[in-house]
């Protein structure tokens, strides 16, 4: 029996910490408090006490605190070793300048737009 279900039952791969997707330092604390403010908030939506939404919202502010503190030390450390590891230094400069974001052609939103307007108003836009 033991053998099917070790054949036949996938078992469960932890992502390595330091892949490329986890870009941001996360320490086991952060990680604790991050699923400590997931629960009471909802716990908050489901029972909406005021008293759990305060414990929420210290949760909260304890996870923004803790990685602004991590984000902040990691920003010490490659300047601190610019010098001796410059590409590491450029790898993060690199990270943080690049846009992700692409704006569409407004052309063709405002095509969109003007068809799926009556032609009264049509005809007020375009005159």
């Amino acid at each position: 029996m033991m053998d099917g279900m070790n054949r036949f039952i996938p078992k469960r791969t932890r992502r390595p910490v330091n892949s490329k997707k986890n870009l941001q330092p996360f320490t086991a604390d952060l990680r604790c408090l991050v699923r400590r403010k997931h629960r009471l908030w909802n716990r908050w939506i489901t029972t909406k006490n005021d008293n759990v939404f305060d414990e929420y919202k210290i949760a909260r502010n304890k996870v923004k605190r803790e990685t602004v503190k991590l984000v902040q030390q990691e920003q010490d450390k490659i300047s601190r070793d610019c010098k001796s590891n410059p590409k590491r230094f450029w790898r993060y400069v690199n990270r943080k300048t690049k846009n992700k974001e692409h704006v569409s052609d407004l052309n063709g939103k405002m095509t969109v737009v003007m068809i799926r307007l009556p032609k009264q108003i049509m005809k007020k836009h375009l005159h």
